[in-house]
């Protein structure tokens, strides 16, 4: 499923329309309010895509037991995403909530991006490497959409303001969730590794166990679709 802060097109879902319609009706929140300074569009309007995409996703797909977001400059390797949820690496209840990426801390955390109930900032999944969350997850987050959405809007990160989201309604409800911060798996610099060999399909060859290894499972900032296709190409010689 794709989606845009925009969008003119049938097959990419423009978060701008869809969180007017989640949003219709509720008090305090106006055109000329909260979306007076949301969805400028580019890097201005992209903080307001993530928490709209989860709850977009739980509606299309309410019984999926995962979901992932990540950007269009990510290639995912599938095999070991779900190697991680299948052999162990995350807890098998499906009613604990799990949210997994690659964690930073909080900067600037007076900018918005600072929960008031809670009374603290939260470390977050970079949007761009990934953002896992289960079903009970996801869930969750979609039940209090509009509080979140309301009240984390003016944070400048929207991958951010989805771990705020995440951390209220976790914890607030008394809900055990799980993170996992999985730094070498998402977001791993493979690229730059592959760049080390002439080529690529080479590297399986020579030896190097390092990908097999680590279970990376995505891959972020590829800046020309030819880097999408030469990891690509890597992965499919993994054994």
């Amino acid at each position: 499923m794709y989606i845009s802060d925009t969008s003119n097109t049938t097959y990419i879902h423009s978060m701008e329309e869809y969180s007017k319609t989640l949003l219709k009706g509720v008090a305090n929140v106006s055109e000329r309010g909260l979306f007076n300074n949301t969805f400028q569009g580019a890097w201005e309007g992209d903080k307001d895509k993530n928490l709209p995409g989860f709850a977009l996703m739980y509606d299309k797909f309410p019984d999926k037991k995962h979901y992932f977001m990540v950007d269009d400059d990510t290639y995912v390797f599938l095999d070991n995403l779900a190697t991680n949820i299948l052999e162990g690496h995350l807890p098998q209840e499906d009613e604990k909530p799990i949210y997994m990426g690659r964690f930073f801390s909080t900067p600037k955390p007076h900018l918005g991006c600072f929960d008031r109930v809670l009374k603290r900032a939260q470390p977050f999944a970079h949007g761009g490497s990934g953002i896992f969350m289960n079903h009970a997850s996801a869930a969750l987050v979609r039940s209090r959409i509009v509080e979140c959405i309301s009240e984390f809007n003016t944070c400048w990160g929207g991958d951010i303001q989805t771990s705020l989201c995440w951390h209220r309604v976790t914890e607030s409800l008394g809900r055990q969730g799980v993170v996992r911060m999985r730094t070498s798996h998402f977001g791993n610099p493979i690229f730059k590794r592959i760049e080390r060999y002439d080529n690529p399909a080479n590297t399986y060859e020579k030896g190097n166990p390092f990908l097999s290894n680590e279970l990376p499972i995505s891959v972020h900032k590829l800046q020309e679709p030819l880097q999408l296709f030469d990891v690509a190409r890597f992965d499919r010689l993994l054994p």
